[in-house]
């Protein structure tokens, strides 16, 4: 039961974030799709599935299927092409970002999202959770299920400005990124330098 409140939590404060205007970055995806709806007198986006009204608690074909080396094979590609949707050009992946990113991702699977008070001078972060619910509606007919989750590792962020002015910064041609699967949730760091 803690489990369950756990990811339901989480999935609640992953995909709901409260933005004072919409931003101008809209969302590119291939399996969400941004929701505003108002909460308290604040316009709150929500990540829905492009299919269906809302995710699903079963999770089964993500968790036979996930493989956190295959996602990130694949991240520098779906950074690109994410990149490319917003009409800017290709980045460098550097080693020793990636590294950080990556070993922050693993801290943060533990501590929940927050961004590193010590994050290297010069650096700029993008951190976030996913839950496997996120994927839910996911099938084999979709396509590989690492591809999608790379692909969407970036869409996480659309919604949100001052992520976006990060990813989408043609002042930062260097990044690196982490991630770390645990106990159905997937922690994502992007960082980039100048």
């Amino acid at each position: 039961m803690k489990t369950l409140v756990t990811i339901l939590f989480a999935i609640i404060t992953v995909v709901t974030y409260s933005q004072n205007e919409l931003c101008k970055y809209k969302i590119h995806s291939k399996i969400w799709r941004d929701s505003i709806v108002i909460e308290n007198g604040k316009k709150v986006v929500n990540k829905l599935p492009i299919k269906c009204k809302s995710f699903s608690l079963k999770t089964s074909y993500v968790e036979q299927n996930i493989n956190e080396r295959e996602i990130e094979k694949y991240l520098l590609v779906a950074f690109d092409e994410f990149r490319k949707d917003y009409n800017e050009g290709p980045v460098t992946e550097v080693a020793s970002i990636t590294k950080g990113a990556d070993e922050y991702s693993v801290k943060m699977s533990k501590t929940g999202v927050q961004h590193d008070v010590n994050l290297p001078y010069g650096q700029s972060e993008c951190v976030s959770m996913m839950s496997f619910m996120m994927f839910s509606k996911i099938t084999k007919e979709d396509g590989d299920i690492n591809k999608i989750i790379a692909d969407s590792y970036f869409d996480i962020f659309a919604g949100s400005e001052a992520h976006m002015n990060i990813l989408l910064d043609k002042r930062t041609p260097k990044f690196g990124f982490g991630i770390t699967i645990v106990n159905g949730m997937i922690s994502i760091v992007v960082r980039g330098t100048k």
